[in-house]
């Protein structure tokens, strides 16, 4: 039983220092900076953590089974000295009990390095963790300032809204997107008619590229314009109908019963609905909001690396737009590109 109580101790004390070797590479790599380079600080603060975390457990764990191990042997030993348990089997043990060396006089000097080398690890880390959480402060002071703005914005756009129904609401943002839009638009007109000769990115130039499309694609994940999904309205007239549940109380944008764009879209084709009045129109005939364009379409029109989230349907009222739905494609896009980031880093 004192034997088998020895060998698990040692096992544990040597399986530790594996954890303690693999985590000196690890922390080498980080320190080189071939593990987090590039990655926002919430993440370095997430994996310097899971570093300290193990540093801990490891010196913890290593230092009880070392105790649990010389208590139990120094016991082993004078049962043996005693004549309470045979001589020769304890001779056996310390010959050949396990894979490890079982003399405490050898193990000690061993365990003392590692130890050592532990505490050393831990102090690297919790600097480390320091400047980290440091960046991560900074960068939430920053997300603060950019929220305060976004809020601001929201808060100034709430006080102006004196729309009635649906079409009037949404002429007026057209209007006021509008001159911004002809500037992109103008922009992409000059690209499209150059006779430059295109030329080739630097790996440099195509690591920004990278960089800001994936900047870009993380806070509109944050910021994605999202619907005032409400049971009722400011400013409501009293005769204009939602059209998903025939509610008076709000827009058809703002309903509250279905919300996703998708399936609102599947609703008004279900129900043989203009798409962009969500009216009985004639379908024989053009629709005089088939020009109108959307709100959400608009806002991500203005950023290229952006523009896969528009539908490709010909046009939709604001209601019917999947735009504030599609978080997940966002994340399936930010993979993307980290995944070609990680490729870029393989390769050079």
């Amino acid at each position: 039983m004192l034997e088998k109580d020895l060998a698990n101790s040692l096992r544990e004390i040597h399986a530790q220092i594996k954890v303690a070797k693999t985590l000196g590479i690890a922390l080498k790599h980080h320190l080189d900076g071939k593990v987090l380079e590039g990655a926002r600080a919430g993440e370095q603060v997430l994996l310097i953590n899971r570093f300290l975390r193990t540093a801990l457990v490891a010196r913890e764990s290593m230092w009880g089974y070392t105790q649990r191990f010389l208590t139990v042997d120094s016991l082993y030993q004078r049962m043996a000295d005693s004549g309470d348990l045979p001589t020769w089997k304890r001779t056996k043990w310390l010959e050949d009990g396990t894979d490890h060396d079982t003399h405490a006089k050898d193990l000690i000097p061993i365990i003392h390095g590692h130890m050592k080398t532990l505490v050393q690890h831990i102090e690297v880390i919790e600097k480390e963790l320091a400047k980290a959480e440091n960046r991560l402060q900074m960068e939430r002071g920053e997300q603060a300032s950019t929220e305060i703005m976004v809020r601001e914005m929201i808060r100034e756009e709430e006080e102006r809204e004196k729309t009635l129904t649906d079409d009037e609401y949404m002429d007026r943002l057209i209007e006021e997107n509008s001159e911004e839009e002809g500037k992109w638009d103008d922009e992409d007109s000059e690209i499209q008619n150059s006779n430059e000769e295109p030329c080739r990115m630097t790996p440099e130039s195509e690591w920004a590229r990278l960089e800001k499309t994936l900047r870009e694609l993380e806070y509109a994940h944050q910021y994605l314009p999202q619907r005032k999904i409400r049971w009722t309205s400011p400013n409501k007239r009293s005769d204009v109908r939602c059209t998903f549940c025939a509610s008076v109380w709000h827009f058809s944008d703002s309903c509250p019963t279905m919300t996703d764009g998708d399936e609102r879209f599947r609703f008004v084709q279900r129900r043989k609905l203009c798409q962009y009045c969500l009216e009985d129109c004639d379908p024989n005939k053009t629709c005089p909001r088939e020009r109108d364009e959307c709100f959400y379409c608009n806002i991500i029109w203005k950023v290229k690396s952006l523009r896969f989230l528009i539908p490709n349907d010909n046009g939709h009222h604001r209601a019917l737009c999947n735009i504030p739905n599609s978080k997940n494609l966002l994340k399936e896009r930010i993979q993307e590109v980290k995944g070609e980031m990680e490729k870029m880093e393989r390769v050079f």
